[in-house]
């Protein structure tokens, strides 16, 4: 079946994603049903890695940003400049732990909540801050 200028195989729980850009990759349970419902190729674009195990859960890396995923959070988005102040930060074993919200707006800029109580800002006046 295609999908934006790729190819997509569809299994029980679990997808195969193809593009000339990315090769074949595969992806998972919780983190498959979150790229679709995040509007898959379109917003996130194709995998670049299959899914990955990271300590207390798993990840997959997209060409538009990263799905994490824990028993503990589900899967949830994260992208652009927060993406790489969590980077920065460690990821998921970090002091914030595993994302449990998708990027959301706020006042002037973007936000994603952690798992620690922890959560990043990003605005253009003052990057990417962890609150």
């Amino acid at each position: 079946m295609g999908t934006s200028g790729g190819a997509r195989v569809s299994l029980q729980r679990d997808a195969i994603l193809w593009s000339d850009g990315t090769g074949a990759k595969y992806v998972i349970g919780g983190i498959q049903g979150k790229y679709d419902a995040y509007g898959g190729a379109p917003r996130l674009g194709f995998p670049v890695t299959d899914e990955v195990a990271v300590a207390g859960g798993a990840r997959s890396t997209f060409t538009g940003g990263l799905v994490f995923w824990s028993g503990a959070t589900v899967a949830h988005v994260v992208i652009g400049a927060i993406l790489a102040r969590y980077d920065q930060l460690g990821g998921p074993s970090s002091y914030i732990g595993f994302p449990t919200s998708d990027e959301f707006g706020v006042s002037g800029g973007a936000q994603t909540n952690f798992s620690n109580g922890r959560y990043i800002v990003w605005r253009p006046s003052t990057a990417a801050v962890v609150h």
